[in-house]
């Protein structure tokens, strides 16, 4: 008599017949699988409703993911294009001394400056030039 693992080997990797190909990526998902989660909510070894509410819990979660990265692409898409330039704090005094930032601002362009966040000794700011996608 197998035991554990050894005795559902067969339900966990079953023998795949010939001329079937297993999953690649790409293909998509059967119908009762929550993509990106690994679980089919119709099977289990034991149905019970704890199976079923995680199941629902996860489809939940999974909604309230999609909405959420949909909101933040409509804000991103609603503001103008910006990039971030991280620069050692030497060459942004050079720049701002020469008036590089000026002259970006007088283009219509819009200038920020803000300190690394991960930067405790302050050697590091992040430019942020917004404005045009063509001067961007």
């Amino acid at each position: 008599i197998k035991k554990g693992k050894e005795r559902h080997a067969d339900l966990v990797n079953p023998p795949i017949p010939e001329g079937i190909h297993p999953y690649t990526p790409g293909e998509g998902y059967g119908s009762n699988a929550i993509p990106f989660a690994g679980v089919s909510p119709k099977t289990s070894k034991r149905r019970n409703p704890g199976n079923r509410m995680k199941t629902i819990e996860m489809l939940e979660k999974a909604k309230e993911i999609a909405d959420k990265k949909k909101e933040e692409l409509a804000q991103r898409r609603s503001r103008p294009p910006s990039q971030i330039l991280p620069l050692p704090q030497h060459v942004f005094q050079e720049l701002e001394e020469k008036g590089w930032l000026e002259m970006l601002t007088s283009k219509g362009l819009e200038v920020e400056a803000q300190e690394a966040p991960n930067d405790p000794e302050a050697r590091w700011i992040n430019l942020q030039i917004s404005g045009d996608e063509e001067m961007v």
